[in-house]
C-alpha cells in the first residue's frame, strides 16, 4: 500500500492540508498494522494510496481490481463492508494518534451504486463522536470521475462503532512531531504517576425504576425516561416518593393559616401527556414525520385514506412502517431540486437512508401481518420513485404483486379493509409497472391473478356498476378497466428497465399487425365505453360546479385524459394502424389541451419562485398519456406542443420522468426532420427503449437515404 502526502482534489476532500504528524502516524499504521492482516493485504495491496490525514479524518483512493468483484462484475458487498471496517479504524487512529483502535461493536452499511473493474474509488473515514469508551465513525465510498479526478456517485456509506480502550497515563509514550524542516522533537510522559482523585457526587434516588435495575444514569424525563425508550422500548416509570415526617417537635413546628377556598373555584385540570415523545426519539424525527404528512397531501390529487389516515395511525405502533414513512419524509425535507433528489444530495439524505435500512431490517427480522408488510412495501416504492431509482421501485412493485397473488380470494365480511386499500394502491401502480416492462402474474383456466380477479365473476371488470357515486369510485374502476385491457388485449410498450428482477416482457408476435389481431384489440373498446357511460354524469356535474369545487373538476379532467389515451390506443389497434392514428388527431389535441390546464394549476400550487421547479407525484399524472400521443401522432404541431409542455412543466409522476422522455422526443424530432424516421413507422414494431441507472438507450430502425435501406441503430443518452 503506497501513500503520498498531498492535497486532495478540489471536489474530493476538505480544503485544509493534511496534518504531517497525523499523516505520518497513519502511514506507519497502514504499513505495520494493516499489512499484517491477511484480508487487508489481499484487498488493498497493491494500489491503495493515502491522500489526506488530519485529526479524525482520513481519505484514500483504491483502484477496483478483480479481487474486489462479485459474479456480476461489480464491487462485492463484503469488500465495501471491509472498507468501512478498515477506514473507521484509521479515523480513530487519526483522532489521537493511538496505536490500538479497539474492537468493533457495531457496523452497518448502505449500498447505493456499483463500481466495476478499472474504476477508482475514494474512501473517506471520519469521526462522528468520541466518548469515554466508544468511538463512532462514518465512512463514505465514492466513485472517482476518470475525466477530472473528482468525486462522483456514492457507492456505499456506513457507520462503524468501536470500543476504544483507555490509554494509561503512566505508560511511557513517545510522540514524534514533524513540521516542514524543523528538527524531530521527542516528548516523554511524566516520571511519576499523578494521584488519581475519583469524582464524587451525591447519589440521586429519583431515577426511573428501569434505570435503577440496570444501574445506569437516568435522565429523569417525564412521563418516561428517553434512555429506556431508546434502548429498550419501554420505561417502568417512577415510584412515588413518600413525604418524610417533620423532625421538629410539635411545639416548635410552625403553623400557617390555610385560606378558605370556595368549591366552585377549585378546578381539576387534566393535562394530556405528549405521546409523541414516546414514539419519536428526537425532534428531528418528529419533523421528518410531519413533513411526510404534508408531502403526501401535495403528491396526490385523489383522496387516499391509506396514505393520509391509515399509515399515520399505523406508524404510532409499528416501527417498520414508522421508519419507512420517516425515510420518505427525510428524503423530501430539504431536497427541492431534481439534482438533490436524484443524486442524494438532500440535507437529510443520510437520515433517510438510515430509516430506510432500519425499516427493511425490522421487516426481515420481525414477523408482520400480510397487510402491514405490503403497506411498508408501498412506502418503499414511494421512496425509490422519489429518488429516481426505477429498477428498485419496479422491483418493489413486482414483489408486492407476487405477495398479493398468493393471498387467497376474500369474500364479503372476511375481507380485510386494510388489505382492500393496499390492493387498490397497487392496482394503479400496476400501470407504471406495465409501461416499464414489469411482471404480471400468469393466468390459467382455473386461476385468475389478484389484479384481474372478480368477487362473483371471473374478471373484476365484469362487475363494474352502471353508475359511479364519486370520482374516487370512478378512478377505482378505471384502474380495473385499464389493467384488464392492457393485459388481455394485449397492449405492448417497448419500454424496459435495466436491473429489474422481472423477466423480459414479451415482444409483439409477428401477426400482431394482422387484421384479425387488430380486430381483437378493437373489441376491448366495449369496456372503455361502459366506463365512460357510467362516468359521464360525474363529469357533467364537475363541469357545472367547477367554480365552487375546482378540485373535483380537475379530478374529472385527469380521468378523461387517461380515458382518451386508452381509447386512442384501442382505436388504432395498439399503435399498429397508421391511418386510424391520423383520423383521431382531434382526440390528441383534447389530451394536450386538458393536460395544460391540469399542469398549470398544479404548477401554480407548488411553484415557490419565478423558475419552474420539478413536481413529484405518486399518481397517474398526464406524463404517460402525453408520451403515448407523441409516439402515435406524427404531426409536427402536436409533437411540438407536447415538447413545450414537458419543458414548461417538469415533473415526475412516480416512475415517469418528463426529463427522460424529453431527451427521447428531441432526438426523434431531429431524426424525423432529416428523413431518418418516416411517418409510417410503428413504435411497438421497430423500437425498444431501455432505461438504465442514469441513462436511456433507444434501439430503433432508421432509414438510410444513402444506401436506401433500413438499419438498426442504438443510441444512448445520459440524463
Amino acid at each position: 500500500m503506497s501513500s503520498t502526502p498531498s492535497q486532495p482534489p478540489p471536489a474530493t476532500g476538505p480544503s485544509a492540508q493534511s496534518d504531517p504528524a497525523t499523516f505520518a502516524h497513519i502511514e506507519n499504521y497502514i504499513s505495520t498494522r494493516c499489512n499484517a492482516s491477511p484480508i487487508y493485504a489481499f484487498l488493498f495491496n497493491p494500489g491503495l494510496k493515502l491522500t489526506h490525514a488530519s485529526k479524525g479524518l482520513i481519505i484514500a483512493r483504491l483502484p477496483v481490481t478483480a479481487n474486489h468483484l462479485n459474479s456480476s462484475g461489480s464491487i462485492h458487498g463484503s469488500v465495501s463492508a471491509t472498507i468501512v471496517d478498515w477506514a473507521g479504524g484509521l479515523a480513530i487512529a487519526a483522532w489521537d494518534l493511538r496505536e490500538a483502535t479497539g474492537v468493533s461493536v457495531d457496523i452497518n452499511i448502505s449500498y447505493l451504486s456499483g463500481a466495476k473493474l478499472g474504476d477508482e474509488i475514494e474512501i473517506e473515514g471520519k469521526i462522528e463522536k468520541v466518548g469515554g469508551s466508544l468511538a463512532f465513525t462514518h465512512v463514505n465510498i465514492y466513485k472517482v470521475n476518470p475525466a477530472d479526478g473528482t468525486r462522483g456517485a456514492t457507492v456505499a456509506n456506513g457507520r462503524h462503532t468501536k470500543f476504544r480502550s483507555k490509554v494509561s497515563s503512566h505508560r511511557l509514550s513517545i510522540r514524534v512531531i514533524m513540521n516542514d524542516l524543523r528538527p524531530m522533537i521527542t516528548k516523554f510522559a511524566l516520571d511519576s504517576k499523578p494521584q488519581q482523585v475519583r469524582a464524587s457526587k451525591p447519589k440521586v434516588r429519583s431515577g426511573c425504576v428501569t434505570c435503577k435495575l440496570r444501574r445506569v444514569k437516568c435522565d429523569e424525563g417525564r412521563p418516561a425516561c428517553a434512555a429506556c425508550l431508546k434502548y429498550q422500548g419501554h420505561c417502568g416509570g417512577y415510584k412515588e416518593t413518600k413525604t418524610k415526617p417533620s423532625k421538629l417537635p410539635p411545639k416548635h413546628r410552625l403553623l400557617y393559616p390555610k385560606p378558605k377556598q370556595e368549591k366552585s373555584r377549585v378546578l381539576d385540570v387534566l393535562l394530556e401527556p405528549n405521546y409523541s415523545t414516546l414514539v419519536f426519539s428526537s425532534q428531528l424525527e418528529k419533523d421528518h414525520f410531519d413533513y411526510w404528512l404534508s408531502f403526501t397531501n401535495t403528491a396526490i390529487l385523489f383522496r387516499s385514506d391509506l396514505l393520509t389516515q391509515i399509515i399515520p395511525q399505523l406508524s404510532w405502533n409499528d416501527p417498520a412502517i414508522k421508519h419507512a414513512a420517516l425515510a420518505v419524509g427525510a428524503a423530501a425535507l430539504g431536497a427541492t431540486t431534481r439534482e438533490q433528489r436524484l443524486l442524494g444530495r438532500g440535507r437529510f439524505d443520510s437520515d433517510a437512508l438510515f430509516h430506510y435500512t432500519k425499516s427493511m431490517n425490522i421487516l426481515y427480522s420481525t414477523p408482520m401481518s400480510l397487510e402491514r408488510t405490503l403497506t411498508a412495501c408501498l412506502l418503499f416504492i414511494i421512496f425509490e420513485c422519489f429518488r429516481g431509482n426505477k429498477a428498485a421501485g419496479l422491483n418493489h412493485i413486482n414483489h408486492g404483486s407476487r405477495i398479493l397473488d398468493q393471498c387467497p380470494p376474500s369474500q364479503g365480511a372476511d375481507s380485510s379493509p386494510l388489505l382492500e386499500e393496499v390492493m387498490t394502491s397497487f392496482q394503479y401502480l400496476s400501470l407504471q409497472s406495465w409501461t416499464h416492462g414489469g411482471a404480471h402474474p400468469k393466468e390459467t383456466k382455473t386461476r385468475v391473478p389478484w389484479c384481474c380477479r372478480g368477487r362473483k365473476t371471473r374478471y373484476a371488470v365484469d362487475e363494474m356498476p352502471t353508475k359511479f357515486e364519486t370520482l374516487e369510485a370512478a378512478r377505482r374502476w378505471w384502474n380495473v378497466v385499464r389493467h384488464h385491457v392492457e393485459h388481455h388485449a394485449p397492449l405492448y410498450t417497448g419500454f424496459i428497465v435495466e436491473g429489474s428482477t422481472a423477466p423480459l416482457p414479451e415482444k409483439p408476435p409477428l401477426e400482431y399487425t394482422s387484421p384479425s389481431s387488430q380486430a381483437r384489440v378493437r373489441s376491448f373498446v366495449r369496456f372503455t365505453d361502459a366506463w365512460h357511460l357510467a362516468f359521464q354524469p360525474l363529469a357533467v356535474k364537475a363541469e357545472t360546479e367547477k367554480e365552487a369545487d375546482f378540485k373535483s373538476y380537475y379530478k374529472a379532467i385527469s380521468l378523461r385524459i387517461h380515458y382518451l389515451y386508452l381509447w386512442s390506443v384501442i382505436r388504432c389497434a395498439g399503435w399498429t394502424d397508421v391511418e386510424d392514428t391520423k383520423r383521431i388527431t382531434p382526440a390528441f389535441m383534447d389530451i394536450i389541451s386538458m393536460s395544460r390546464q391540469l399542469l398549470e394549476v398544479h404548477d401554480a400550487e407548488n411553484r415557490s419562485g419565478a423558475e419552474a421547479t420539478e413536481i413529484f407525484t405518486i399518481e397517474d399524472g398526464p406524463t404517460w398519456p402525453l408520451c403515448t400521443v407523441f409516439l402515435m401522432c406524427t404531426m409536427p404541431g402536436v409533437r411540438h406542443a407536447i415538447v413545450t409542455l414537458f419543458k414548461d412543466f417538469p415533473r415526475r409522476d412516480g416512475l415517469w420522468d418528463t426529463s427522460t422522455f424529453l431527451v427521447i422526443m428531441e432526438w426523434v424530432n431531429t431524426m424525423a426532420s432529416t428523413g431518418r424516421i418516416t411517418n409510417d413507422q410503428r413504435h411497438v414494431v421497430d423500437c425498444n427503449v431501455v432505461f438504465g441507472e442514469s441513462s436511456v438507450t433507444v434501439e430503433k430502425q432508421l432509414w438510410d437515404p444513402v444506401v436506401l435501406d433500413w438499419e438498426s441503430r442504438s443510441v444512448c443518452f445520459s440524463y
